[in-house]
């Protein structure tokens, strides 16, 4: 993981607002894409987006915030006091602690989870996944304790 964070780090002038579990590892990472869907957030994109959650569902300030996005809407969260991620589907009905999925992950498999998903976003830019590349992600994620067809998104 911590070879992922090193290749992404930039020096940021604005800090996030992060738990402090979550400082070191993503302090260095505002604004960068790791995959299509986990794209940390920069300062003031994080900042609008807390604003949303904290005028929508006041209940989630003092359990979430959210660290990265999707660019289309849906955003992930961290637990304010566990290391856990959370995630928010958009199209979803309104926003509620309900509608806030616990991932049952923490930000290092995030991290990890994400690279992973670039790995295959790779692969699918030469060629159409195939069955061995669905069966190479299920068994990597696994390793991870993640289950391939329980994310709030799908590639196969």
């Amino acid at each position: 993981m911590k070879a992922i964070v090193d290749e992404h780090a930039q020096v940021s002038t604005s800090p996030l607002d992060l738990p402090g579990y979550a400082t070191t590892t993503l302090g260095k990472l505002p604004g960068i894409e790791l995959a299509s869907d986990f794209i940390i957030c920069d300062p003031d994109t994080q900042q609008a987006y807390n604003d949303f959650l904290h005028t929508e569902c006041p209940a989630a300030s003092p359990l979430w915030t959210v660290f990265a996005a999707s660019g289309q809407g849906d955003f992930w969260l961290l637990g304010r006091t566990e290391n856990q991620v959370g995630y928010y589907e958009h199209n979803d009905e309104n926003l509620s602690l309900k509608t806030i999925k616990n991932m049952g992950i923490s930000i290092e498999d995030w991290i990890m989870l994400a690279d992973i998903i670039h790995q295959l976003e790779a692969k699918m830019e030469i060629a159409d996944p195939s069955p061995k590349d669905e069966r190479e992600t299920v068994q990597a994620l696994s390793s991870l304790g993640i289950d391939l067809y329980k994310l709030p998104f799908s590639y196969f």
